[in-house]
């Protein structure tokens, strides 16, 4: 049973190579359940200048968690874009505790692609990634709740692994086919 859907709107531009977590959700969707849900948020930028490369997450069962625990293991989703650090690129990953969940999450794009997203989480936290741009920015927010939390991203990415466009798989039991 698929029980996730893309969502309506996409930032920035339907470019380049489709991709997305859809496969590794499959993979597992004996797995996956109403429990799981984004577990943590890696975001990735350049070391020289902080430009966003990249971004993926990871889903956990937090059925298991009680009080204010962080799930340990966690299933790393495919991402978008360079999620891989190296000399060049620093990663930043923020895992989520149980009790708090992700709001909304708003994501710029211009005519280059992804360049700057800030994320929201329920307990205040807001963590911001990239930079913005002397372009003129288009900004796409994302809502979640806790019937619908995230669980996956999708987009285009170029041959150089640069974000065109970002999209957010959600679950809901109302999904279910």
């Amino acid at each position: 049973m698929q029980c996730y859907a893309n969502s309506d709107t996409i930032a920035g531009q339907k470019t380049s190579t489709a991709l997305g977590d859809r496969s590794d959700l499959s993979a597992n969707i004996n797995t996956i359940n109403a429990n799981w849900r984004s577990a943590a948020i890696m975001s990735c930028e350049t070391i020289a200048d902080g430009t966003l490369v990249g971004h993926k997450i990871a889903i956990a069962d937090y059925s298991t968690l009680t009080g204010s625990e962080k799930p340990t293991n966690l299933l790393w989703l495919t991402g978008l874009g360079i999620t891989t650090e190296s000399s060049t690129v620093k990663c930043y990953t923020y895992t989520i505790p149980h009790g708090v969940g992700l709001k909304t999450w708003t994501v710029y794009a211009d005519t280059n692609g992804i360049n700057y997203s800030t994320i929201y989480f329920s307990s205040g936290v807001t963590y911001t990634y990239g930079k913005a741009t002397t372009l003129t920015q288009t900004a796409t927010t994302f809502t979640f709740s806790p019937s619908e939390p995230l669980v996956g991203l999708y987009g285009y990415q170029d041959s150089n692994l640069h974000m065109n466009a970002l999209g957010v798989i959600t679950y809901a039991s109302s999904y279910c086919s």
